[in-house]
């Protein structure tokens, strides 16, 4: 009995892993800045401009800072999920584990940041925390989050560039 109730939780947590991986955002070439529908911003100067810090950053310091905006969780938990997609994408340097990434599901408004261990002094759980609530939520309150970046002051990019600009400050050597 005890072996059949093991197998049908292992068959439960293998069918909740593949459903989750459904959500996990498809790994882009270069994993900076991840935007899941609105094409518009991948051709928006500002959008270009915070790419750009951010690969000026790592070339600079070893740190990968990825930002993600997907629409959804479908249901599973952001750090779940976050986590999934850390590892899927292999975010910062193998051996000194310098990666961040951070994810805002817009439909949820919900927001997580892991790191590597090679950086969690420096971007702490506190710090995380102050950053999510001073940073990120204002700007996923804001009607502005759901707009198209037309503008450089519209839609999320003002958010997403303080953000990149908080981060880059923390993980800076």
């Amino acid at each position: 009995m005890k072996i059949i109730t093991l197998l049908f939780s292992l068959a439960i947590a293998i069918s909740c892993a593949a459903q989750l991986q459904k959500y996990i955002p498809p790994k882009p070439g270069f994993p900076r800045l991840y935007n899941d529908e609105n094409a518009y911003a991948y051709y928006h100067s500002t959008w270009r401009r915070i790419e750009d810090k951010l690969i000026w950053h790592h070339k600079k310091t070893g740190n990968q800072i990825v930002i993600a905006v997907i629409p959804t969780t479908g249901g599973y938990p952001i750090n779940e999920l976050a986590t999934a997609t850390f590892r899927n994408w292999g975010i910062g340097d193998k051996k000194a584990n310098t990666g961040l990434l951070v994810v805002i599901a817009r439909k949820e408004k919900q927001i997580s940041i892991e790191t590597g261990y090679g950086i969690e002094g420096q971007v702490t759980d506190l710090a995380s925390a102050e950053i999510i609530r001073n940073i990120i939520k204002p700007g996923l309150d804001s009607f502005h989050f759901l707009m198209i970046p037309r503008h450089p002051t519209q839609g999320y990019l003002p958010t997403i560039d303080k953000l990149s600009d908080t981060l880059i400050a923390l993980t800076a050597k």
